[in-house]
């Protein structure tokens, strides 16, 4: 099953380059994300796919706002490369396009894509939001619009598929669950055994916090700016602990993690993880950045609240209290308790991988292969 993904030229979040995927290693594909360095990139490592960069614009309503920014015009402008035309990449004379199976777009810009689903009708069509509440009227005509926010912010596109999230998740008898033109739960797919070979995952000497944990445990809310001040909590709970902490990077600060000029720490971003023995995120958000750090081998420490939490953390690392009651010290003490048993980490890790494996490894790779092979006529 061969997949591209293609992504339109003034979109940040995923590579700011076209490339084929047999042409860089694991680290050099990390580095052609300019901006927000998690997915797309560990679902190209999954799929092994090649990349390119459409020059069109189709924006939804994030990228209208922002195309209002000049630096982030300059941005885009100096800094992505490899740029195709539309009208020679969709053409049997473009190797790339021809040998596909899979089509997945950030955004569903493609307009023309009822005249591509009747030219090359054996290609599965999938697109999803990179913001989870911009809709646009091209992804009712996608073979499968994938749904990342697994019914955060009470999404309303579920339809029958919102009810218990470990069911659905489930990709044993998958042709009863989902159909060719479904909205499906479909987590940011990883591939942690390319992470843990390219990264070292195993000498873990830090802490490291989700940059909105920062901001709540300061503020209360974990939907303000980021402020230096805000990080002497975080401090506090290291040297607690006797632990190093990772500095939150000034990417963060940074309006869509985009300015101009503009440097990558993309990489950089991955080797904190990386060294990071434990990770904490109890914003009350999607959770996305927690799934990057299992795919690391941190230990992960989430709330209830967040569904990619729900999903990954072991029960003695998922946080059930209210967010108001929760401060640095509610964190220090939990993580001491982890620390004394070496058994319990070991345990924890355990569940994670478990978890992970099944999720967002097995299941967004079954799930597609088996729809590719429904929308064929193929027995699944």
């Amino acid at each position: 099953m061969k997949v591209v993904y293609l992504q339109q030229k003034w979109t940040v979040g995923g590579p700011w380059k076209s490339f084929n995927y047999d042409d860089l290693s694991t680290k050099e594909i990390l580095s052609t994300q300019l901006s927000k360095a998690g997915h797309p990139f560990e679902m190209i490592l999954l799929f092994e796919s090649d990349v390119r960069l459409i020059d069109c614009y189709v924006p939804p309503m994030w990228l209208q706002q922002q195309m209002s920014r000049k630096e982030y015009r300059q941005a885009i402008q100096k800094y992505t490369s490899g740029v195709v035309e539309a009208y020679d990449f969709f053409s049997d004379d473009d190797e790339v396009w021809n040998n596909c199976d899979v089509v997945i777009t950030e955004d569903p810009f493609l307009v023309n894509i009822e005249h591509l689903k009747q030219k090359w009708p054996d290609k599965l069509y999938c697109t999803f939001r990179s913001e989870h509440g911009d809709s646009m009227q091209w992804e009712n005509h996608y073979d499968l619009l994938f749904n990342h926010a697994l019914g955060y912010g009470e999404v309303k596109v579920l339809g029958d598929y919102k009810h218990n999230l470990t069911e659905v998740m489930d990709s044993k008898n998958i042709e009863n669950k989902y159909k060719v033109g479904s909205v499906v739960y479909y987590p940011y797919p990883r591939d942690p055994k390319k992470i843990r070979e390219a990264f070292d995952c195993i000498n873990k000497t830090h802490i490291n916090f989700d940059y909105r944990t920062v901001t709540f445990l300061s503020t209360g809310q974990d939907d303000v700016a980021y402020e230096d001040e805000y990080f002497e909590k975080i401090e506090t709970i290291a040297d607690s602990l006797k632990m190093k902490c990772v500095e939150v990077s000034e990417k963060v600060k940074e309006p869509f993690m985009v300015t101009y000029p503009m440097e990558s720490d993309s990489l950089e971003y991955y080797e904190n993880l990386a060294k990071s023995k434990y990770y904490v995120s109890v914003s009350n958000r999607l959770g996305q950045g927690l799934v990057d750090a299992v795919s690391c081998n941190a230990i992960s420490i989430g709330h209830i609240n967040s569904p990619n939490h729900k999903v990954l953390c072991h029960p003695e690392c998922l946080i059930k209290e209210d967010l108001t009651k929760i401060d640095e010290k509610y964190i220090t003490k939990m993580i001491m308790l982890i620390e004394k048993s070496e058994k319990l980490q070991k345990d924890i890790l355990e569940y994670q991988n478990k978890q992970l494996i099944k999720h967002f490894v097995d299941y967004p790779k079954n799930m597609i292969k088996q729809l590719l092979k429904l929308k064929r006529g193929e027995k699944v």
